[in-house]
C-alpha cells in the first residue's frame, strides 16, 4: 500500500452515495449520483468515502462515464478511509478488498481466492489502482465498522 498522504481538515463524509443507498445502484439515477458528488464538493474542501464505497455499481459508472468525476479525484479532493484489513493490520487496497469482496460473493470458491496469482482480475482494477494513487487515504480503527473487517491474516 502507498505512503498515507497527509489529510485535511473539515472533510466532508458523503454518506449519500453509500453503497446501500438508493443512488447507488439504479443507472437511472447516476446523474443524480454525480450531481449529488459534485455538490459535496461546494460546501467542503475535500470528501471523505469510505473504501467500500468504490463498489457501488454507479460509482463505476460515474468513474468511467464522467471526466469531472474523474478530475476531482485526480486533484486530489477526495480521502478514502480505509476500514478493511487483514488480521495483521494492514489495511486492504481498493483492488485486493475488491477480490476479497468476489470471493465472498461466490461463497468462497477457491477459484476466487484472491491470495493466489491466479485469481481473476476485473477491468474496473486499473482504475481502482488510479484512484488509490490520487486520494488521501485514512486509516480509521476497524473496529468502527458494524461487522468484523479481518478476514485473513
Amino acid at each position: 500500500m502507498q505512503a498515507v498522504k497527509p489529510i485535511r481538515e473539515n472533510t466532508g463524509y458523503l454518506g449519500v452515495i453509500h453503497r446501500d443507498g438508493a443512488l447507488a445502484d439504479n443507472e437511472k439515477r447516476l446523474m443524480e449520483y454525480i450531481a449529488a458528488f459534485k455538490h459535496a464538493m461546494l460546501f467542503t474542501p475535500s470528501v471523505l468515502l469510505a473504501d467500500h464505497m468504490v463498489f457501488s455499481p454507479n460509482f463505476e459508472r460515474a468513474y468511467r462515464k464522467d471526466k469531472g468525476f474523474r478530475d476531482i479525484f485526480g486533484a486530489g479532493l477526495v480521502e478514502i478511509a480505509y476500514f478493511e484489513k487483514y488480521n495483521n493490520g494492514r489495511a486492504f487496497t481498493l483492488v485486493e478488498h475488491r477480490k476479497f469482496r468476489e470471493y465472498l460473493r461466490r461463497k468462497r470458491d477457491p477459484r476466487y481466492d484472491p491470495r493466489i496469482p491466479e485469481c481473476p482480475g476485473d477491468p474496473f482494477d486499473a482504475e481502482l489502482e488510479a484512484i488509490q494513487a490520487s486520494a488521501g487515504s485514512r486509516m480509521p480503527d476497524a473496529q468502527w465498522r458494524r461487522r468484523p473487517s479481518a478476514w485473513y491474516s
